[in-house]
């Protein structure tokens, strides 16, 4: 077995080209695309943060806004039923205000009618005393 140099110069001189070739053809676009790949991923992570900082903000917000919401709704529920409760009130006050007059004009009725009942009876027991006598005197 010899060693021929030219066979070896030859070889290293393939495999030189076929080095190059492959660092041309497929190992720099093949780093380029992984680079490119991981700035995505970067830019990605970093959107990903901020716009967790933003629906945090929104969450946050809204949350300030159901809050200030329901006090209104509270305030503006307190004050209905206040004004309800005020009518009920004069309503009230009202029928009551009839109903005593009412019964007032029923006690003067029921006056009236006594007086009339008791004459009335004052009447007839003169009448029923007369009667009486008469039965007795004759």
């Amino acid at each position: 077995m010899n060693i021929q140099i030219s066979v070896v110069l030859w070889t290293v001189i393939c495999f030189f080209v076929l080095l190059s070739i492959l660092h041309n053809l497929l190992f720099t676009p093949m780093l380029s695309h992984l680079d490119k790949r991981k700035e995505r991923i970067l830019k990605a992570r970093e959107k990903r943060k901020v716009d967790e900082g933003i629906l945090e903000k929104l969450i946050s917000n809204s949350r300030k806004m159901a809050k200030q919401l329901k006090e209104r709704v509270r305030i503006e529920t307190e004050r209905k039923v206040s004004e309800e409760q005020v009518k009920n009130e004069v309503m009230l006050a009202k029928v009551k205000k009839e109903e005593s007059e009412k019964m007032e004009r029923y006690k003067l009725r029921l006056s009236e009618e006594k007086a009339s009942l008791l004459s009335r009876i004052d009447e007839d027991s003169d009448y029923l005393a007369q009667i009486f006598v008469s039965g007795f005197v004759s």
